[in-house]
C-alpha cells in the first residue's frame, strides 16, 4: 500500500508542476493550502489530469459507502471491475508526480521499518492514479521480485513515454510500469 509519498520542490520539474497547480487554483478562485514535502492521506498534492492541466487534489478517493474513509489505493489488476473505481478507470485517470514514496516493512519483532523508494538519478516518478471530485487514489501492483520482501504492493509508475496514453487512450500503459527503482532504509 502506498500511503505516503514525497514532493520535493527543489527539483525544477516538480516545482513547475506545483506552480501550474497553483495557477489553476488561482484561476478557479480556490484557496488551497499545499505544503510540499511529505504527503499523507487527506493532504493536497499536485495531480496531472491532462497534458496541459494540473491541479491540487486531496489524497483520498471518495468512498461510495456512507461514512467510510476515503480510499488511498486501488489494485490496478481489478480497479476496472470494482464498482467504486470502474467509472474513474474509464474517464478520470491521472498522474501523481512525486520525488519518492515510502513503504513500511514489518519485521519479525513487529517493528515497522520504513523504506524510501526513488528512481535512479532521482528522476521524478509519475504514479498512475484515478480521481473523483477533488480526491485521488494511487493504483498499485505486485512489486518487482527484489522488493517483494519489503511489501506485497507498490505504486504503478508510468514511464514518461506512456503518460499521454495513460491519461487519454487506455489502461494498457499499466503493462509498461517502471520497476527500475532504488530504495534505502530510513527508519
Amino acid at each position: 500500500m502506498c500511503g505516503r509519498f514525497y514532493v520535493e520542490i527543489e527539483e525544477q520539474e516538480l516545482r513547475d508542476i506545483c506552480n501550474a497547480a497553483e495557477d489553476s487554483a488561482r484561476q478557479n478562485g480556490q484557496q488551497i493550502e499545499f505544503n510540499p514535502g511529505l504527503i499523507v492521506p487527506s493532504n493536497y498534492a499536485p495531480v496531472i489530469i491532462g497534458d496541459n492541466h494540473t491541479q491540487f487534489m486531496r489524497f483520498g478517493f471518495p468512498s461510495k459507502k456512507q461514512g467510510s474513509r476515503p480510499l488511498i489505493n486501488a489494485r490496478s489488476e481489478t480497479a476496472a471491475e470494482k464498482w467504486t473505481f470502474k467509472d474513474a478507470m474509464k474517464t478520470s485517470r491521472c498522474l501523481i508526480p512525486a520525488s519518492s514514496y515510502y513503504e513500511p516493512h514489518e519485521t519479525e519483532s513487529k517493528k515497522k521499518e520504513q523504506y524510501l523508494f526513488f528512481r535512479p538519478g532521482k528522476k521524478v516518478i509519475y504514479m498512475a492514479g484515478i480521481y473523483h471530485d477533488d480526491g485521488f487514489a494511487i493504483l498499485t501492483r505486485s512489486p518487482g521480485e527484489e522488493f517483494a520482501w519489503i511489501h506485497d504492493r507498490m505504486p504503478v509508475i508510468i514511464p514518461e513515454d506512456y503518460m499521454h496514453s495513460w491519461l487519454y487512450d487506455s489502461t494498457a500503459a499499466l503493462e509498461h510500469a517502471v520497476l527500475d527503482m532504488c530504495f534505502e532504509q530510513i527508519g
